[in-house]
């Protein structure tokens, strides 16, 4: 079974819909999801959408760039097909009801769950692990 590729336009207008909407767009491989290209910049300073109109034609996928650049932006990635969101979920209603269903939620590629929201009165301190999970691999020793 073969992914159906999103169209360039498609891409490219969601790209200047999150850029007018404060948020910093960068390229990124379909299949990694890592950045294509010089990208650093933009931790920084947000594309122009004059730029991306130009450029993003050809981009196949895009990502967002979390911290102050976005106005604080910040994402949670449930990773191992999303199996903590509900344990997550949980601990969250209880202590404020109703708050997961304004997240906005994505599913990604590989099953998991991204939660990204701001936090405009806090300074992001930048990517770190959260929690990690133990996973069962094959094979004699310890992994």
């Amino acid at each position: 079974m073969s992914a159906t590729l999103p169209r360039p336009e498609l891409i490219r207008n969601a790209a200047v819909q999150y850029v007018q909407a404060g948020l910093s767009v960068i390229q990124t491989d379909l299949k990694s999801k890592q950045p294509v290209g010089t990208w650093k910049r933009y931790q920084s300073e947000r594309m122009n959408p004059r730029h991306i109109m130009q450029q993003a034609h050809t981009w196949k996928a895009i990502g967002l760039v979390c911290g102050q650049v976005s106005g604080n932006l910040e994402c949670l990635d449930f990773d191992h097909k999303a199996a903590w969101f509900p344990t997550w979920r949980d601990l969250v209603e209880a202590e404020q009801p109703g708050l997961v269903d304004r997240l906005t939620q994505q599913k990604t590629q590989n099953d998991g769950l991204h939660a990204p929201y701001r936090c405009p009165e806090v300074t992001i301190p930048g990517s770190m692990k959260l929690a990690y999970d133990r996973i069962p691999v094959d094979g004699p020793g310890d992994h």
